[in-house]
């Protein structure tokens, strides 16, 4: 028997069957998958991208960054595909992971990284402090070497007799007699009490049209001074004699608040030549001696008979003696 089909549409002759109309064209760009076609394949950056997002919400910026790098790799080259690669949400997945990770970590890096630095600059400055120290000391034994085992004097002559010695004078006399004429050596970054302070090079003195040598007048005119400086010293003293220290020093052992360094601590350079830095003085080997060998942690105590401390600034103990 034959089927006999009849037209639905009269008006219309009967005709075959046709094929669907084809999909139509995707301009350029569309990454979107026409139907009925199998899937393109996902680039393995893309891939990449998406795990290291997901990495970096343990991982941070160690993995965002590389997540955002093969995200737009990735999706760079699945646009000049042309369709024949795929995998553009997963690659922009790794990228949103990338780059909120990244935004999210940058306020806790900064909290980080921000009291590192200024931690690293402070101690780049106390160093450069424990070497301007190490450099007086040397020069105050230059001195005595020239001056018959005396270091810079206790008092000096005047006009109308003596007179005590000032730190300026001090650096005089290292300047002209050890050779010790950088006026930067004399302050520290540090310290706030000097602001605006010594800014560029600097002599500690200068030569007139005379000839003779006097104090540079921006050297004099600095009155705050990173060091207290012993005065009255010989060379054949107990080694263990300090010759000067960071301004702030107080006779209890403890740092003043308005030293170079605050409470924080300082440096003391003794007469054998070596520099140490104290948080503070007192306790088991954190002890000075005095000139009979006796543990103390007043510094002032540690004086020989004939001393005294020269310094200018704040916390400076200027003029103090042995008690």
């Amino acid at each position: 028997q034959k089927k006999i089909i009849m037209n639905e549409h009269p008006d219309k002759p009967n005709q075959p069957a046709q094929p669907p109309p084809p999909f139509p064209p995707r301009a350029s760009g569309d990454l979107r998958q026409p139907p009925g076609q199998p899937r393109p394949p996902t680039p393995g950056l893309a891939v990449a991208s998406l795990v290291l997002g997901c990495l970096s919400v343990i991982f941070i910026i160690l993995t965002a960054i590389p997540a955002i790098i093969t995200g737009h790799v990735a999706l760079n080259r699945i646009r000049r595909s042309k369709g024949t690669l795929g995998g553009s949400g997963i690659a922009i997945g790794g990228l949103v992971l990338g780059y909120l990770c990244t935004f999210l970590a940058l306020p806790v890096m900064a909290a980080i990284l921000i009291p590192t630095v200024s931690n690293v600059r402070e101690s780049a400055r106390r160093t450069i402090d424990s070497s301007n120290l190490r450099q007086i000391g040397i020069a105050s034994l230059i001195h005595a070497g020239e001056r018959g085992g005396h270091l810079p004097p206790a008092m000096l002559e005047a006009e109308d007799g003596e007179r005590e010695t000032t730190i300026h004078d001090v650096a005089f006399l290292l300047a002209t007699r050890a050779g010790l004429n950088d006026g930067q050596l004399w302050v520290s970054e540090s310290d706030h009490a000097n602001a605006p302070g010594i800014s560029g090079p600097i002599r500690v003195t200068t030569r007139g049209e005379d000839g003779e040598y006097r104090l540079d007048e921006t050297f004099a005119a600095t009155r705050v001074i990173a060091f207290d400086y012993v005065t009255g010293l010989r060379e054949d003293m107990p080694s263990s004699t300090p010759i000067a220290w960071t301004r702030g020093l107080r006779e209890d052992g403890t740092w003043d608040p308005d030293g170079v360094y605050g409470t924080d601590g300082g440096h003391v350079a003794f007469l054998n030549g070596t520099v140490r830095f104290y948080r503070a003085i007192g306790g088991s080997g954190n002890l000075l001696a005095r000139p009979d060998g006796a543990p103390t942690e007043n510094i002032l105590e540690t004086l020989p008979e004939g001393a005294r401390v020269a310094g200018a600034g704040p916390g400076s103990l200027d003029g103090r003696t042995r008690p």
